[in-house]
């Protein structure tokens, strides 16, 4: 994800993202939020729902409890949001609904449904792309 947007989510919602300047050791938000701009709607819904029960709990845990992102990224063309702390099921229930429209939504350019988006790549890397954006793809050089 671009720069510019990655920092907006973390200024949007501080106490989510409050680990992006920890060290690998305790959180991996140190190395951004690692998957294509397409997303980025997506990512901004889930967090908005996450930092509002995050600010909910707050008052009701140990802050050391608060949960809080630990890695944004996609993996197996899939959007993974790993969280650390206390999870209710509320906010696995956001998270899963949030992987599910990422499952249909284009990495690159956002659009999508279950029909325009595939499943594309190979050797042991896959992604999801609509078919607009898979063709003005450049090819890989090399």
């Amino acid at each position: 994800m671009d720069r510019d947007k990655q920092e907006y989510l973390f200024a949007k919602y501080p106490l989510l993202y409050r680990g992006k300047s920890k060290p690998m050791t305790r959180s991996l938000m140190c190395f951004g939020i690692s998957c294509g701009n397409g997303w980025f709607q997506i990512i901004d819904d889930l967090s908005a729902k996450l930092e509002g029960l995050i600010r909910r709990y707050q008052y009701q845990v140990p802050a050391r409890w608060l949960p809080e992102a630990m890695q944004v990224k996609e993996k197996f063309a899939g959007l993974r949001f790993y969280m650390d702390g206390k999870e209710t099921r509320e906010i696995r229930a956001a998270i899963r609904e949030a992987e599910a429209r990422a499952d249909v939504t284009c990495e690159t350019c956002g659009a999508g449904n279950a029909k325009s988006v595939q499943l594309h790549g190979g050797m042991g890397w896959w992604f999801k792309m609509c078919k607009n954006c898979h063709k003005n793809k450049r090819k890989p050089t090399g």
